[in-house]
Parts: C-alpha cells; sequence; structure tokens
C-alpha cells in the first residue's frame, strides 16, 4: 500500500531538486520552501558525468557536494530518493554519461555489453560506498534509490532484458537496506515499478502515462507494489520555441486523481528545476533520437522548467505555490484514511462523475468529463463541478479542496524585473577578438576528424580549415555539409570573413567566390550531447567525414586542419585569474563582431534578503546573440535569442500551452546570477563569448527579480 519508514506505512510527498542545478549556498533555502509547501521527500538524480568528468578522477565538491545536499536535506526533516541510474536523461549533457566512456572499446551504452556493465558496476558500488552512511538504515535520509531510467529493450530485446535483469540484481547486491526502483518503461526482478508523466483519465491514448488502465495493470502485474508516480513533470523550455506553461488546476487535478485511485507516492518533476550551468545541457537531434516519427530536434535552455513551484531564479510561483499547499496540507490532514484503508472501487455518480471513498470519511469526487459542468450531490450535499475537476470531501460532505478554485490561472507570473539602474555601477566593457581559425590545439589530417575524438568534450567549439583553390568564379555558391551532423550549429568564414551561419543543413548559401585559393574556416559549435536513446555510444560532432562540397567542388580530402580549444579559454580568462589577454575598450567596431570574449565590472548594493522579500539577480541578454556567459568566474552557461515560434498543435498539448504573448520572443533572455557570485562587497565580473556578434551593448544588464518574472 504504501512505502514502510521504521515499520509505519508513509504518504510521499515529494519534490524534485536536482543539485548540481543550484548552487550550494542556495540548498537550504530550497529544503525549506519545500517543507514549508508540505513536502517531505526530495528527489535527485546523480550525475555521473559531473562526478567523474575524466577516468577515475571524481569531483564531489562546490555543486557537486552530494554528501553536503543529503545531510541539508535531512537537517530539514526531508527524506530523499537518489536516481542513481546511472543513465539519467533529465535533459542533461550526454544523459549523465561521461565523454570518455563513448570511447572505450567495444563498448555499448545500456545493454548487455560487458565493457559498459563493468564501468557501470565500478562507478555504482564506489558511490554506494561512499554514501553508505546517508542511507535510511545507517541513519540517513535516503529512502529509495533507482537503477536505470525509462528503460525499454530497443534495440535488440534479448539482450536488453539481460541487461535490466542484471541491473537490478546488481543493485541490490549493494546491499543499501533500501528498496530500488525502475521506472516508467521494463521493470526487472524485485525492482518498485513506477511512473512517469501526465495524468491521463483515458488509458487508450498512451499505456505508458499514469493513468487509471496503468494502475490497473500494475495492481494486476505487481499487487505487493505501492502506487508510484516519480514524475509529474513541469517540462522544460526549448530554444527557438516559445515558452510553454502548465495551468495549476490541470495539475492539482491530476495529483487529486492520483491519490483517489491509491496512489501513496507523488514527486513534482521538477519542484525546483534550477539551471544548467556551464556545458550541462543537452541536444536531441531529430531522427537520431526520435526515429520515424517526424518530430524536431529540442535543444534546452539554460533556465530548466522555469513554470514549477519554486522558478529557476528561486522564486516562489504563486498561487501555484500556495495552492498545491493547499491541497498536500488536506491530503497529510487525511492520511490515515488514505493509507489504512484500500483504494476503493469508484462510486459512479453522474456520466462523467464518480466518488472514491475512503473508510466512512474522506472522499474525492471527480467530474473526469472535459466538456462540460456536471451538478451531483454527495452525502447530501449539492457539489457544482468544472470540468476536469476533484473535490475532496470530509465524512459529512464539507468540501475541503478544489483542483478548479485557482485564481489568476496559468500566466501568473507577478512583476516584472526592475532593472537595477540606481543601484548597479557598470564600469566600461572591454573586448578581446579571436583569430579566425585559430585555437591553441591542432590536429593535420587528409579528411575531416570527428570532433569528440579531439576535443574529448572539453569544449563545444571546433575549427575546421582548407585552402580550396576555386579554379572558376561562382556566383551564390553553397556549401554541401554531407552527413554533418544536425544537432549543431556552424559559422561558415571564406578569407576570415563570415559568410553564413546557423543551423546545420544540408547546403548553406555562402555568397560568390572569386576564383584562386580561398580559405575556408568553420567554426562548429557543437551544442550539447543528446541524453536520450539508444546506441549512444555511436554519437558523432564536428563535419562529415563522407562529402563536402564548396560550390559543387568536392573538398573532403583536401587537406585539413582542426583547432580547438580557443584562446581565451585555454588562458580561462574567464577567471579572475585569466587578465592575460590584450583587452581593448568597446568601440563600434565589437558590434556584429563573431567569436569575441566581452567582459565588465559590475557593483550591485544587494538588499538584505528574508523570508517575505527574496531578491535575485539576473543577467539581461537582450542585447547579445549566442554564446557563453560567466558571473563572477562562475559559468553561467549557454546563451542564445532565438525568437520562440508558436507551432501547433503546442508540444505536449493538452498539458500545456504557450505562455500568453510569447510568441516571437527569445525563448529566455534573463539568466539567473547564483547566490555567492557576488563578493561581500557587491561586486562581481561578467564575461561574454558571443559567437554571433553583440547587438546592442547597452542591452546587457543586470537586473533585481522580486518574484517569479514575466516575459518581457
Amino acid at each position: 500500500r504504501a512505502l514502510l519508514l521504521n515499520g509505519t506505512r508513509k504518504l510521499i510527498l515529494s519534490g524534485a531538486i536536482h543539485y548540481v542545478r543550484s548552487p550550494r549556498s542556495e540548498w537550504d533555502r530550497l529544503f525549506k520552501l519545500a517543507g514549508a509547501r508540505g513536502l517531505n521527500n526530495v528527489q535527485t538524480y546523480v550525475f555521473w558525468n559531473f562526478h567523474e568528468p575524466q577516468y577515475r578522477q571524481y569531483l564531489f565538491d562546490d555543486r557537486g557536494d552530494l554528501e553536503q545536499f543529503l545531510q541539508s536535506a535531512q537537517a530539514n526533516n526531508l527524506t530523499v530518493t537518489l536516481r542513481i541510474g546511472p543513465y539519467a536523461c533529465a535533459e542533461y549533457q550526454y544523459g549523465g554519461f561521461p565523454v570518455w566512456l563513448r570511447d572505450i572499446p567495444g563498448i555499448e551504452f545500456r545493454t548487455y555489453n560487458e565493457p559498459f556493465m563493468r564501468e557501470m558496476q565500478t562507478w555504482m558500488t564506489y558511490l554506494v560506498n561512499r554514501l553508505r552512511p546517508h542511507f535510511f538504515p545507517n541513519g540517513g535520509p535516503i529512502i529509495m534509490a533507482q537503477v536505470e531510467n525509462e528503460y525499454s529493450y530497443q534495440p535488440d530485446a534479448k539482450r536488453g532484458e539481460e541487461y535490466a535483469n542484471w541491473a537490478i540484481g546488481m543493485a541490490e547486491s549493494l546491499h543499501t537496506g533500501v528498496p530500488w526502483n525502475m521506472c516508467h518503461g521494463v521493470c526487472a526482478g524485485a525492482a518498485l515499478c513506477t511512473i512517469n508523466g501526465f495524468w491521463q483519465d483515458t488509458f487508450d491514448r498512451n499505456p505508458n502515462q499514469p493513468s487509471p488502465g496503468w494502475i490497473s495493470n500494475q495492481r494486476k502485474t505487481h499487487p505487493d507494489q505501492p502506487l508510484m508516480w516519480t514524475e509529474d513533470q513541469g517540462w522544460f523550455d526549448e530554444w527557438g520555441v516559445a515558452q510553454r506553461v502548465r495551468n495549476t488546476s490541470d495539475i492539482a487535478y491530476g495529483i487529486a486523481r492520483w491519490f483517489a485511485y491509491g496512489g501513496t507516492y507523488h514527486n513534482f518533476y521538477m519542484f525546483h528545476g534550477g539551471n544548467n550551468y556551464g556545458r550541462s545541457v543537452e541536444y536531441d537531434e531529430s531522427g537520431l533520437v526520435w526515429g520515424a516519427t517526424g518530430l524536431a530536434g529540442r535543444d534546452v535552455v539554460t533556465a530548466y522548467a522555469p513554470d514549477v513551484m519554486v522558478d529557476s531564479w528561486g522564486h516562489v510561483h504563486d498561487p501555484r505555490y500556495s495552492f498545491l499547499q493547499k491541497l498536500f496540507g488536506v491530503l497529510k490532514q487525511y492520511e490515515n484514511d488514505l493509507l489504512m484503508n484500500e483504494p476503493p472501487e469508484p462510486e459512479k455518480l453522474a456520466p462523467g462523475v464518480e466518488a472514491h471513498a475512503y473508510g466512512k470519511g474522506f472522499a474525492f469526487v471527480s467530474n473526469f468529463d472535459g466538456n462540460g459542468t456536471a451538478v451531483v450531490k454527495y452525502r447530501g450535499w449539492s457539489l457544482m463541478l468544472p470540468p476536469h475537476t476533484v473535490v475532496l470531501v470530509d465524512q459529512y460532505g464539507f468540501s475541503e479542496f478544489n483542483t478548479s478554485d485557482v485564481k489568476d490561472d496559468g500566466d501568473v507570473s507577478g512583476k516584472a524585473p526592475r532593472v537595477l539602474e540606481e543601484d548597479v555601477e557598470t564600469g566600461p566593457w572591454v573586448w578581446y577578438g579571436e583569430e579566425v581559425g585559430n585555437g591553441t590545439s591542432v590536429r593535420e589530417s587528409e579528411t575531416p576528424v570527428e570532433m569528440l575524438l579531439l576535443t574529448r568534450g572539453r569544449t563545444e567549439l571546433c575549427w575546421y580549415n582548407t585552402i580550396v583553390d576555386v579554379k572558376e568564379s561562382v556566383v551564390a555558391a553553397k556549401l554541401d555539409l554531407g552527413s554533418t551532423p544536425g544537432d549543431q550549429v556552424v559559422y561558415v568564414f571564406i578569407d576570415d570573413e563570415l559568410r553564413a551561419s546557423g543551423w546545420v543543413s544540408r547546403s548553406l548559401v555562402v555568397g560568390n567566390l572569386t576564383a584562386g585559393h580561398r580559405r575556408l574556416s568553420v567554426l562548429v559549435s557543437s551544442l550539447g550531447l543528446s541524453n536520450i536513446g539508444y546506441e549512444m555510444e555511436k554519437v558523432k560532432k564536428g563535419l562529415a567525414t563522407d562529402s563536402i562540397k564548396l560550390g559543387g567542388v568536392e573538398i573532403v580530402s583536401n587537406g585539413w586542419t582542426m583547432k580547438w580549444m580557443l584562446s581565451g579559454e585555454a588562458q580561462q580568462i574567464f577567471t579572475y585569474l585569466g587578465n592575460a589577454v590584450d583587452w581593448k575598450n568597446v568601440s563600434k567596431e565589437v558590434i556584429g563582431r563573431p567569436v569575441t570574449w566581452l567582459k565588465t565590472r559590475v557593483n550591485i548594493s544587494k538588499l538584505a534578503d528574508d523570508d517575505d522579500n527574496y531578491t535575485s539577480y539576473a543577467l539581461d541578454l537582450s542585447g547579445a546573440t549566442k554564446g557563453f556567459a560567466w558571473v563572477g568566474g562562475n559559468a553561467l552557461g549557454r546563451y542564445w535569442l532565438v525568437p520562440g515560434e508558436c507551432k501547433e498543435p503546442c508540444g505536449r498539448a493538452p498539458y500545456m500551452r504557450y505562455r500568453e504573448g510569447a510568441c516571437g520572443k527569445p525563448t529566455q533572455h534573463l539568466y539567473h546570477i547564483g547566490d555567492g557570485w557576488i563578493d561581500t562587497f557587491g561586486f562581481t565580473t561578467v564575461i561574454l563569448l558571443e559567437e554571433e556578434g553583440i547587438v546592442d551593448i547597452d542591452a546587457i544588464k543586470v537586473v533585481r527579480l522580486t518574484s517569479h518574472p514575466v516575459l518581457d
């Protein structure tokens, strides 16, 4: 019926907070907000590539201090669900796998493959032994651990089944003293089977979603297991797609229906999404990931799941936070009724209306008809139920909570951010330009070399240079990139002049070519590595090795020089120690100049924070185009001011919709400045690596946020 803690059934009300997506100094406040919200559990993935970026070299400091994260959660009376994986998905770089794993001879990811299983077991054994004091039987907060993530047997069913059985067996052999779960897919051995997704009343729409149908199947196949919903999704934003939001009433409706049907574990994915700092975000390419479905590739923005209860800047998202706080308060009030009774069969009150009564007291009355309002009598009271509404009633029929009784639903956002004109002093901007085609690491080859073999994932930028003998002048010449992976952005220079830029397409117009020896330089911005799918070891970046044509002439075997680690990257000029370059004062020549570093010093007069007046700071990059940002030596992450389109139907409809006013505006222009990134005197340094060219230097500024920000 439920998880047992110290022999007692427990209703688990959980929210996901990923430790690496929030500065360590913010964890305690987030945990306090979770507890005040009515949660008693925190869920997080473990990100293997954060902790072992280089083979057998482990990092557990700063945002990666997982042990401190666990201790802080416990200090705030929260238990923890630890999703070890080690495959995470999570819209995270390479699904959490370290890049070096790809290059182990003979490896195949996530199937019955000895090299992969050896590395997986080595990592999980190391991690569990390190965290052993933090498991519940040893006095710690971890009450459940997860192995694998959303697994299916594809592409080889037999080896997939063998791998899944091995994975749960290996996990159990680690003797953590807590149950292991497998989520949203294959559930092998003794694993607890959990579900992810959006609540669906109609089972036949998608069987593998939380729904009455899934619950019925779960009870038949695993009658000895509690019903556990590990991801009630807040979703995420994507570059080039307008911001999407969920209605608070719809979220509350799904939660109430889940508990009405007997659920005893629910997790918000996310409670606080935080941010994809540094190069931690992934990219999924159409075809590579989704096969024949025709879905477009996706590149997740830096702010992760900003529409959830506590947004990416750390602000409470009301009325969502407060409304769901009331719902969880009612569920906690009637926890004993829910856990000490078996889930009841629904009582049909009218077409599309049913009641679930737990004993003689607490009950859920639901109108699951999406088309019309229903009026029914229950326990002597008349209830009016709008479409998709659940009313929670006590033993006398009094309404304790109504999922539709929320004001200002959907586009709630509070006040626009106020520019710190009177509170901030910005020093003059300076700039440093990279040379076209140049880098500090060099490799020559007859044909282009696959990018990850060169960079080992240490940078997302790599130059591909060659000299082309143009025999005859060409008008409106095209650069055909052959099978170059489409999940990348390229900047094409001819004789050091930028001729074309944008997503990789099979043919880019580069303008007129005059006869003679022309220097072709292509800067590849690889974005992230795919976080989803199978055969992930086959991922490739950089230019194609089969065919590249300029003006119709094949040049793939022309002789290429690859250069990576830009001068500024190699000298780490984004840190406080990185001053070993010739910075110049900004002038008009820097506007529109590609591959350029910009730097300024900012002094902020910080306001004291308290629970009623939380203030955060953000970098408004409205005047930039695309690149990376650092604040106070910390990697803020990727920025991109590409307008967000409103393609219909909205992705994840009907559960999500486009935010009002979002169409045509950049998906993200405010970037979180982490707590502690400003020194105690209010000073910090902002550094940008602008790939395409600044549009308006004066439009790049620091703003103060006093509430969940509106779009503009």
